[in-house]
């Protein structure tokens, strides 16, 4: 039970909407909404599906227009390109220890010109669509509100037993990125790094904001896929 409410409590402080770092003075951002929202988390209503999953890879999420897959994922494919990770499959294809996924909507792809999708069907192993994963019905909802949905489901929809997810604007250092984060995921059914400084030596470490830029997935672990639950019922 202890490790539930833990996982309950991690849930919203991920899910909490971003606020300026000037704004915090003690970076405690929990406050009666979020404790509302909270409470509210007894049972997810989620239904999650059976996933194959297996091996290591990365999980990409990506929502909105076409504008933000030529601002920032076909710049991201480049990138990790110029680190030495080749593509999964065409002529410059090579084998690789890790695998790649992109999650994103069929809306978006389908305006993309044949160039784009080609570079992106080379690159990753799998692309996923949240029109064929979704695990709850929307109505029309705002941009932010999309892609953050977007992002949840990518997580708890990932191919990989261990899951890396990455923000496209999350640029690795170099090629064994995956190695190093791993080291830091080992053992744990979900790792996220603290959104403001200072927060180590907080009193409730769990009831504050996390940055969801980064996170390492056990996504094997039923605790990690009912948090990921959780974490949709939060913007639900």
């Amino acid at each position: 039970m202890a490790a539930m409410q833990k996982l309950l409590l991690l849930a919203y402080a991920v899910a909490a909407e971003r606020i300026s770092a000037n704004d915090v003075k003690d970076a405690d951002t929990w406050d009666a909404d979020r404790e509302h929202v909270y409470k509210k988390l007894v049972k997810s209503h989620i239904q999650q599906r059976a996933i194959h999953r297996e091996g290591v890879g990365v999980m990409y999420a990506a929502a909105g227009s076409p504008e933000f897959v030529r601002r920032e994922v076909l710049p991201t494919v480049d990138y990790l390109k110029q680190l030495g990770i080749a593509d999964a499959r065409g002529a410059h294809a090579s084998v690789r220890k890790h695998g790649f996924a992109l999650f994103t909507e069929r809306v978006l792809v389908n305006e993309l010109t044949s160039t784009e999708k080609e570079t992106l069907s080379n690159f990753f192993d799998r692309i996923l669509l949240y029109e064929d994963w979704s695990l709850v019905t929307t109505k029309r909802l705002p941009l932010k509100t999309r892609a953050k949905l977007v992002k949840v489901h990518a997580m708890a929809s990932s191919p990989f037993s261990t899951t890396i997810f990455m923000d496209f604007d999350s640029r690795p250092c170099s090629a064994s990125f995956l190695e190093r984060l791993l080291l830091v995921g080992n053992g744990v059914d979900v790792a996220l790094t603290n959104k403001f400084d200072g927060q180590e030596s907080h009193r409730d470490h769990l009831k504050l904001e996390h940055n969801s830029a980064l996170i390492v997935l056990d996504s094997t672990s039923p605790r990690t896929q009912q948090f990921l639950g959780f974490y949709v019922d939060a913007f639900m």
